[in-house]
C-alpha cells in the first residue's frame, strides 16, 4: 500500500494533481492541496505516482507503506 503527503509550503495551488488524482488529492481553502486519505487504495496508486512526478514543485511525496 502507498502513501501520499503534499508539502504545502512548497505547494503553488496549480490543481494538477487534482485533476489527476481526484480520489488521494483536494483543494483547501488556501488553494493549496492535501491528501484526503490516509492512505491510498491499490487502485490509485498509479494516479497518485503520475500526481508526484507531474508536480511542477516536487510538493508530493509518494512511499510505499508495509501492510
Amino acid at each position: 500500500m502507498a502513501q501520499a503527503s503534499v508539502d504545502r509550503t512548497l505547494c503553488v495551488g496549480c490543481g494538477l494533481c487534482i485533476e489527476l488524482c481526484p480520489a488521494v488529492f483536494a483543494r483547501a481553502e488556501d488553494r493549496t492541496a492535501f491528501v484526503q486519505l490516509q492512505a491510498v487504495p491499490p487502485e490509485a496508486t498509479r494516479c497518485c505516482q503520475e500526481a508526484a512526478a507531474a508536480c511542477p514543485v516536487d510538493a508530493i511525496a509518494v512511499s510505499e507503506t508495509e501492510n
